[in-house]
C-alpha cells in the first residue's frame, strides 16, 4: 500500500498558475540576458517595508555594475500601458470586468513606484551598514516585454525602458569603477524568497514554513535546520523506490547524501500554503532564513 502511495503521489504536483508562468518567463529572459552580459545579478531580494514589518517588498532584479546598483522592476505584460489620473492603465483586448473610459482595461500597480520603493529601501538600509554605500548611485528601473506598448510612459531618462533596451540603459548609465568586494557582500547577504523548482522545471517562490527539513532514511528521522542550508538537490527513485535520493548543500560548504522516504516541504506562495512532497520536485533553494 506504501508503495503505490508514493506512485500516486508522483501526480500530486502543484504547478504555478499561468499568469505567474507568463511573468516568471520575462524575470528569466532578462536575468540570463544580464549574466550572459557580464553582469552581477541578484534575483527575487527582499526587505521589509520600511512602514509595516509584516510586509516584504521585492526586486525581480538587482544588477551591479560600476559604481550603480539597479533595482529593476521585471513586468511582461500585453496590450497598451498608459497613464492616467487613476494610475497606470492596462488596455488588453481580452475581457475585463471593469471598462475604463470606453476601453477594456484595468489599473494595475505603478512597476516604476514600486521599484523606486524598493530602491530607497535598499539605500537606506545599505548606507546604515556602510557608510561608503553614500558613493554608489541607486537607479531604478522598470522594464517591459515588447508584448507591450508603452509609447505613452516610456522614458530612457526616467529608466522606464523596453527588455531590449535594458542592457544598454545599464552600460550607459553605469561608471567606471566597480566590482567592489564589500559592495557584492553586501547585495549577496541581503534575504529572497525561497524558490523550489518542480519536475515539470515550474518555479515556485514563497516562504518555507518548516523551521527543519525533515525526512525518514533507514537510520531514522533526518532533521536539518533550514537556516543551515544552501539548496537541496533530489533525483527521484523509481516510480515504486522507497527512496529519492537527496543531496543537501549546506552553508559552510558541507554536503550531505540522503536517502529519503515520505519527505514534504511546506512553502507559503502568497498567504496561500502549499504541500510539496520532495519527490515532485528537483531543487529547494533556501533565501529567506
Amino acid at each position: 500500500m506504501n508503495r503505490i502511495k508514493r506512485f500516486l503521489r508522483l501526480f500530486h504536483n502543484l504547478n504555478p498558475d499561468g499568469k505567474h508562468i507568463f511573468g516568471q518567463t520575462g524575470e528569466e529572459y532578462i536575468r540570463m540576458n544580464l549574466i550572459r552580459s557580464g553582469y552581477n545579478v541578484f534575483s527575487n531580494r527582499i526587505l521589509k517595508h520600511p512602514k509595516n514589518n509584516s510586509v516584504y517588498i521585492e526586486s525581480d532584479v538587482i544588477v551591479y555594475a560600476g559604481d550603480c546598483i539597479f533595482c529593476i522592476e521585471i513586468k511582461r505584460l500585453k496590450g497598451k500601458i498608459f497613464l492616467s489620473e487613476n494610475g497606470i492603465i492596462q488596455e488588453r483586448n481580452e475581457r475585463f470586468e471593469r471598462r475604463y473610459r470606453g476601453y477594456r482595461a484595468k489599473r494595475i500597480k505603478s512597476p516604476m513606484a514600486q521599484s523606486e520603493l524598493f530602491t530607497r529601501t535598499l539605500k537606506r538600509r545599505l548606507i546604515k551598514k556602510d557608510s561608503r554605500f553614500r558613493g554608489i548611485r541607486f537607479v531604478p528601473v522598470a522594464a517591459f516585454s515588447e508584448e507591450a506598448d508603452i509609447s505613452s510612459i516610456h522614458s530612457i531618462e526616467k529608466g522606464i525602458v523596453y527588455f531590449s533596451e535594458l542592457s544598454d540603459f545599464i552600460k550607459n548609465r553605469a561608471g567606471i569603477k566597480g566590482n567592489f568586494k564589500w559592495v557584492l557582500e553586501a547585495l549577496s547577504s541581503l534575504k529572497g524568497f525561497d524558490k523550489i523548482i518542480n519536475k515539470n522545471k515550474f518555479i515556485i517562490l514563497g516562504f518555507i514554513e518548516n523551521e527543519n527539513f525533515k525526512c525518514q532514511d533507514a537510520g531514522g528521522t533526518i532533521s536539518i535546520p533550514y537556516a543551515a542550508i544552501e539548496r537541496i538537490e533530489i533525483k527521484r527513485g523509481g516510480l515504486f523506490s522507497e527512496y529519492d535520493e537527496v543531496k543537501i548543500i549546506k552553508k559552510n560548504g558541507e554536503i550531505e547524501n540522503l536517502c529519503c522516504v515520505d519527505g514534504y516541504i511546506l512553502i507559503n506562495v502568497f498567504k496561500s500554503k502549499q504541500k510539496h512532497f520532495i519527490r515532485n520536485l528537483e531543487e529547494i533553494i533556501v533565501q529567506s532564513y
